[in-house]
């Protein structure tokens, strides 16, 4: 890049000079200090020129000096050109960045406001022109709520209407913050943010998402909040659009908009934030290009270009003394009127400091200078404005020493935190704007039928994978243009459900296209509650787009979301079931329906949250190590697919699905598809069943099991303890191979279609007699007794437990269990036989069972035994997927209680949870698996677990443990045995601990992140007192 010599020689030789003063003018510089500063003399109207509040006096000394040796050096040409600030892109080719190359070496342009591009190019060029301008450049971006608003990959947060609706303003003061240190990071040294206006105009095409509401009290507190965040963290934030756009009706980037109001009625609202800003520091304004006859009776004068406005109510009425910018000067609202470079002209006549994107910057230079030739202007007007851009150029980039910095990485794409903060502004900004009969939040969704309709947007998303993750529910899908026989008939599918959630994902669009409400929305909200459907209404954008829902006051439940994103549509499901709470205000009012302000907060109930880990401050990078294990698995042949899923303190933070059903095909496996949970069905079923007839007195697992369930009374069985058959210390055999006895005369046990006497059904087009179910149960009575009761695992006693359970109960196993458990735990996938309920290919497959049933068992229990009792079984022939085995483990994790629910009592979960006969050697609990009770190589759970934690592992490669020491709950599903039930590989790879000790890793090097505050004050240099009193003002000329 070219330079000028005459500005470089000029730069080099009043650096020298100030580096020359500091080091050996030690004498001289404490005599600087001992005097009183000494104010230049200049016109009446101009005044003092731009002291600064410094932290010292000989800061305020520093900064005068350097600008005073910077202002010898320049032309006047040049300090008009200081005041100019051009746009630029960091995604250009070599003319335009060599145009700009141009702007900054042959007129010494004063700064740049970057656009289009991205962080680490901008970073780049921002050092390249640094380095060619005489005068360190003030470096601006328009990043509202973060530099992703401008730059391709970057990260932004919610749009300002969101956080309107939050009523804990720490979080935007911490998110002002963290956009702050992004842009310093980026070599940023001002924002345009926040902006100040209230968007009383719902009509407004331009405003809109990017006001904090129509509150005009609200709207001062959270942009006073964003901005001093914006300069905690070295910043200058800028109050815009003064002074006020938020109601018109046109955009002044295509005309000049219209604001018929007088000084009074601006006091009364627009001028509120900007008078908090004010009083509160913010260091510079951005003057709107907007119209105001009341005030200036010029025609089509832009407030940009008044001096009653910019002077008068601005700087003197309100009393501020900071930088005075313009809106875009090549925007229409402010060339409509004027010929090329006069837009500078008015501007800097009626009080600006910074010209912000003038279209024509060496024709804007030329009129001003044109200007001084003629007298319409002074010299002392210019050295005016330009002393005060290099006063705060000093304190924003000299004293702070970001030039010589040259900015560290950028975190411009977003840090853990930042995921963190974002999420919980999302969360605390959904708002229940009605809640009829108190629905909301719902407490027993196992006794509804409920369905989805997701409006203008495809069924599957966020939004409905949450709801299915907390109940059964059918989906179905309103298309972006319904015709009215479509409406019709999606109207008649929903008739018969109890309630219906209408899931509502706008574009963002403004009022004359609805707001983005999904067109047939209303039809079909309004065909609904009608005929005397409950509805729920869920509407992600815009708030006022409810207003565009006819029938709105027949709603069950009205939710507004003013954010669209993924994030947001995963939220509030979880709200809608109570796992988090309603906190939200509408930050505008809904017509006459409800005003700004309104908002129900709910309660929560214990069931899951879903959560990201940063949430919880644990590190990706440690988790990741979990995928690593979990793909190597797959590579190894171990298994051709699984779901994992971590729960602590009851908050999802791990929840994935790797590799495909089968090793030869291609569809990937999801983290609903169901699997075989083989001896799981032991604790998930029997030792259920088991704790819950313990509370009922209807059993006492001190008794004989013989007690329970006759036939066993003659046997040699009668006197064993159901203790003893759940601690495996019974002496019964492991397992019979009742299959085996079969397979050499098929004929005789099997036909391929269904008859009352081949009843039960052990596969595809394959079962088996009805009456072998009986031999199966003699052949477990009349097995042998081992006289060692040591600990000796054993399927048997639990097939024959499953059998009291229902002689206890006088129902079937599978019902009673999805009565008392899987119901109303809102289980979509726990039971038995899932080949009469799921499709197939939600499935996965187990064994390709060469030696019996001569088929890939697909839907059907692998367990041979209990796929001859017809799938149902105490032992084995439960199916789930990870979700489902989760909510049961924190079931009993949280003592008995989900959902508001009582499940189990906390004394029967805390007597089966321990290991009763640990003195005697034996490690299990009553139903569950512990640790060892002495460390061993390869053991059932990893060496992280402590001693109170209780599990169980599944033969098809299945395993969940919880850990009440660290309130940390696991699953990892598999069909290891796909397709030969020999594949050892996953206990030999020791694949399920060791992903079970990264876990633990993470949860032990968390440090949950403090997102309600910041540490004040930390840029050094800028004197910042968070009150109305004081802050960086610059003093007022006029």
């Amino acid at each position: 890049m070219s330079m000028n010599p005459k500005l470089l020689t000029l730069n080099k030789k009043h650096f020298f000079a100030l580096w020359l003063f500091l080091i050996i003018g030690i004498i001289s510089f404490e005599e600087v200090l001992s005097q009183p500063i000494q104010n230049q003399p200049f016109d009446d109207r101009l005044g003092n020129d731009s002291t600064l509040f410094f932290k010292s006096s000989k800061m305020e000394a520093r900064a005068r000096f350097w600008v005073d040796s910077v202002m010898q050096g320049l032309s006047i040409e040049q300090r008009i050109a200081q005041l100019m600030m051009a746009r630029t892109y960091s995604n250009r080719d070599d003319d335009f960045n060599n145009s700009i190359d141009q702007l900054i070496t042959r007129f010494g342009i004063g700064g740049l406001c970057f656009f289009q591009g991205t962080a680490e190019r901008q970073k780049e060029l921002t050092k390249d022109w640094q380095d060619c301008s005489a005068v360190p450049l003030f470096i601006a971006l328009d990043a509202e709520n973060g530099p992703g608003m401008r730059l391709t990959g970057a990260f932004t947060y919610p749009d300002f209407m969101t956080m309107g609706a939050l009523t804990n303003d720490s979080l935007i003061g911490v998110a002002g913050f963290r956009v702050g240190q992004m842009c310093t990071r980026l070599g940023v040294h001002i924002n345009f943010s926040p902006v100040a206006d209230v968007n009383n105009n719902p009509l407004n095409p331009v405003i809109h998402m990017r006001s904090f509401g129509e509150i005009p009290e609200k709207v001062a507190e959270k942009s006073t909040a964003f901005a001093l965040g914006l300069q905690d963290a070295g910043v200058m934030a800028t109050a815009k659009h003064f002074p006020g756009h938020g109601d018109t009706d046109s955009d002044s980037h295509f005309t000049i908009p219209v604001l018929n109001k007088s000084v009074q009625q601006l006091d009364s609202t627009e001028l509120i934030p900007f008078r908090r800003l004010v009083q509160a520091g913010v260091g510079a304004v951005m003057v709107g290009h907007l119209t105001l006859p009341l005030l200036d009776t010029t025609r089509n004068l832009a407030a940009t270009f008044s001096e009653p406005i910019v002077a008068n109510l601005l700087q003197k009425n309100l009393g501020f003394g900071g930088l005075v910018i313009t809106d875009g000067l090549d925007m229409k609202g402010a060339t409509l009127n004027f010929g090329p470079g006069e837009p500078a002209l008015r501007a800097l006549m009626a009080g600006s400091d910074i010209l912000l994107l003038p279209s024509d910057i060496p024709k804007a230079i030329e009129t001003i200078s044109k200007a001084l030739t003629d007298s319409l202007i002074s010299p002392e007007l210019i050295d005016h404005h330009c002393r005060r851009v290099l006063m705060a150029k000093y304190l924003y980039i000299i004293e702070s020493n970001k030039l010589i910095a040259r900015y560290p990485d950028a975190d411009a794409a977003g840090t853990a935190f930042d995921r963190a903060l974002n999420r919980r502004i999302l969360k605390e900004s959904a708002i229940l704007v009605t809640n009829r009969q108190d629905l909301l939040p719902l407490l027993r969704p196992d006794t509804i039928k409920m369905a989805v309709v997701s409006c203008g947007i495809e069924a599957i998303n966020s939004f409905t994978d949450l709801m299915k993750a907390y109940a059964p529910v059918d989906v179905f899908t309103l298309p972006e243009k319904a015709t009215a026989e479509t409406l019709n008939l999606l109207a008649g599918q929903l008739s018969t459900y109890d309630l219906i959630v209408l899931q509502v994902a706008t574009k963002m669009q403004g009022a004359n296209k609805d707001y983005g409400v999904p067109q047939g929305t209303s039809a079909l909200n309004e065909q609904l509650v009608t005929t005397g459907r409950r509805v729920i209404v869920a509407l992600f954008g815009s708030p006022y787009g409810a207003t565009r829902i006819a029938a709105s006051e027949l709603i069950a439940a009205l939710i507004v979301s003013p954010d669209n994103s993924s994030t947001s549509q995963e939220l509030v499901p979880q709200m809608i079931f109570g796992a988090l709470p309603f906190k939200g205000i509408l930050p505008v009012s809904l017509g006459s329906f409800k005003a700004a302000g309104s908002g129900i907060t709910t309660v929560t109930v214990d069931r899951l949250q879903y959560v990201i880990p940063e949430e919880l401050g644990m590190k990706p990078e440690i988790l990741a190590g979990i995928d690593s294990i979990a793909r190597q698995g797959i590579r190894a042949g171990a298994y051709p697919g699984c779901q994992i899923q971590f729960a602590l303190d009851g908050k999802v933070f791990y929840r994935k699905a790797f590799g495909t059903p089968q090793y030869e095909v291609t569809t990937p496996v999801k983290i609903t598809d169901v699997y075989d949970l083989a001896s799981l069905t032991k604790i998930f079923a029997t030792t259920l069943g088991v704790m819950k007839l313990t509370d009922q007195d209807e059993i006492d697992i001190h008794h004989k099991l013989s007690d329970y369930l006759p036939g066993l009374e003659h046997s040699n069985k009668a006197k064993i303890r159901i203790i003893d058959i759940m601690t495996h210390q019974a002496g019964l055999q492991p397992w019979i191979p009742f299959y085996r006895q079969t397979i050499a005369q098929p004929q005789q046990y099997y036909r391929d279609s269904l008859s009352i006497t081949y009843s039960i059904k052990v596969a595809d087009r394959l079962f088996l007699r009805l009456d072998y179910r009986d031999s199966i149960m003699n052949q477990i009575i009349q097995s042998p007794v081992n006289s060692d009761k040591s600990y000796k695992y054993s399927d048997l006693g639990f097939i024959l437990l499953k059998e009291a359970v229902e002689k206890i109960t006088d129902s079937s196993f599978d019902r009673w269990l999805d009565a008392n458990f899987y119901a109303p735990l809102s289980l979509n996938t726990m039971g038995f036989k899932p080949w009469t309920k799921y499709p197939s290919g939600t499935i996965m497959p187990t064994e390709d069972d060469h030696e019996w049933r001569k088929q890939l068992v697909h839907g059907y229990v692998h367990d041979q035994a209990a796929a001859m009792m017809g799938g149902v079984s105490g032992h084995a022939g439960l199916f789930g997927n990870a979700n489902d085995a989760t909510i049961v483990m924190q079931m009993l994790l949280q003592k008995g209680s989900y959902g508001g629910q009582r499940f189990i009592k906390q004394t029967t979960i805390r007597e089966f949870c321990k290991a009763p006969f640990a003195d005697a050697g034996n490690h299990r609990g009553i139903g569950f698996d512990k640790p060892p009770l002495h460390p061993v190589k390869d053991g059932p759970v990893c060496g992280e677990a402590s001693s109170k934690s209780f599990g169980h592992s599944g033969f098809t490669g299945t395993y969940v443990w919880a850990d009440p020491g660290n309130m940390l709950v696991y699953t990892f599903l598999s069909n290891r045995v796909y397709p030969l039930a020999e594949n050892k590989k996953l206990s030999q790879m020791n694949i399920r601990t060791r992903i079970h000790s990264v876990a633990y890793k993470a949860v032990r090097s968390a440090q949950k992140p403090n997102l309600t505050s910041y540490p004040r004050n930390v840029n050094p240099y800028v004197l910042l007192i968070n009150n109305s009193k004081m802050g960086l003002l610059f003093n007022s000329w006029r």
